[in-house]
């Protein structure tokens, strides 16, 4: 009998702030795919509250996850239900590699340049919700990445 080998579909799950995209993150799309990396990057708007199954499909199949993280990464809600998501699938080895693009590590780790972020996002979100986010942006704050 033969074995059949399960393999994930992505190898990279790449996550940014899309209303402050840059050239930067779409040349790293590039030279992912130019290597034969399976890159999965969202092009498609959210209109609801929840992450949709095809993103969540997408987080659980890829192997490593890259975070572009920007001064207005915490402005977006879908940003950080993502990354609390990533953040979940550390435990099973999952690693996630954070660029610190236009702003420091020490930003994510004491969160005081999003507290207006935050405040206005406890106006549609619980509690819980933003104290995972908060719990999400400190892991990756304490990872070391790219400045």
């Amino acid at each position: 009998m033969m074995k059949t080998h399960w393999r994930l579909k992505w190898d990279i799950f790449l996550s940014f702030q899309r209303e402050t995209s840059h050239s930067f993150t779409d040349r790293l799309n590039e030279v992912l795919i130019k290597e034969h990396v399976r890159v999965w990057k969202c092009q498609v708007k959210r209109k609801n509250q929840v992450l949709g199954p095809s993103l969540v499909e997408a987080i659980e199949d890829s192997v490593a996850f890259i975070v572009v993280l920007s001064p207005d990464y915490a402005k977006s809600h879908w940003c950080l239900k993502k990354l609390a998501k990533l953040c979940d699938l550390r435990s099973l080895g999952r690693p996630i590699l954070p660029i610190f693009y236009e702003v420091d590590p020490w930003s994510f780790r004491r969160q005081c340049p999003f507290d207006m972020d935050f405040e206005e996002h406890s106006k549609k979100f619980g509690e819980e919700e933003i104290q995972r986010w908060r719990e999400a942006m400190k892991i990756v704050g304490n990872i070391s990445g790219y400045v």
